[in-house]
Parts: C-alpha cells; structure tokens; sequence
C-alpha cells in the first residue's frame, strides 16, 4: 500500500511537471490549466479513495485477528490453569504416598536413617534381615 501511494504521487509530480512545461512554453491557457488540474485532483481523490478503503479491510483484519489472539489467550490460560490444578493435586498426592511409605519402611524398623539406608542399598537388602543396632525395637 506504501508502495502504490508513493508511485501516485510521484505520477502527480509528473503531471504537475508537465503544467510546468506548458507555462514555460508559453501555451497555458485557462481550459488547459484547469483541465490539468482537474486530472491531477481526480487522480488524488481517486487514490485516497483507494487508500481509505484498503485501509478500512485492513483495520478490519487487524481487529478480527485481535479476537482470535484474545481467545486463543484465554484458551491457553485456562488450559494452563487446569494443568497447574492437576499438578498440585498429583504432587499432594504423591506427597501422601511418600508419607506413607517413609512410616511403613520405619514400622519395619530396617531403614530409620540415612545410616542404615545406605547399609540396606550396598547389601541389596540383606541388612535387613541381619541385627543392628539402629534398629527399632518393636
């Protein structure tokens, strides 16, 4: 659109070069000057004319892309939303879970510390069933 403006008015310059030419030749008369005139006004009307309307479809693209912008949004918003929502929920969840496995491996009374987890990982389990004097008595 930029481009098409700045052609037309280089083409009114042109015209307007052309009046010019006829006044420096001397052959001006009243019917050619407003003949003249009369063309390059038409010409400017009829490319602003041009203007406002390719305007007017843009302006309107430009609003209805605003729209859908505004609702994919609030889509993603809500989506995100709801997503967060289930994380809280499965993060308290396994927060439960965790709980309840730390207390049942500490009813069994083989892993109470960071001591004797280690014992119980390096001895793939078997410490368990040894003594130890960490050990819960029950």
């Amino acid at each position: 659109m930029a481009q098409s403006t700045a052609r037309d008015c280089d083409k009114t310059i042109k015209d307007l070069s052309l009046r010019q030419k006829i006044v420096h030749k001397g052959t001006m008369n009243g019917f050619k000057d407003s003949k003249l005139w009369k063309r390059v006004i038409d010409k400017q009307v009829n490319n602003l004319a041009h203007s406002i309307e390719r305007c007017t479809q843009i302006i309107k693209e430009l609003t209805r892309l605003r729209e859908a912008c505004k609702k994919a949004s609030d889509t993603l918003e809500a989506e995100v939303e709801v997503l967060m929502n289930k994380l809280k929920s499965r993060v308290a969840s396994l927060e439960t879970k965790l709980k309840d496995l730390e207390q049942k491996m500490k009813n069994i009374g083989c892993v109470n510390n960071g001591k004797e987890l280690l014992r119980a990982i390096f001895t793939l389990g078997l410490a368990c069933l040894m003594p130890n004097d960490t050990k819960k008595k029950l």
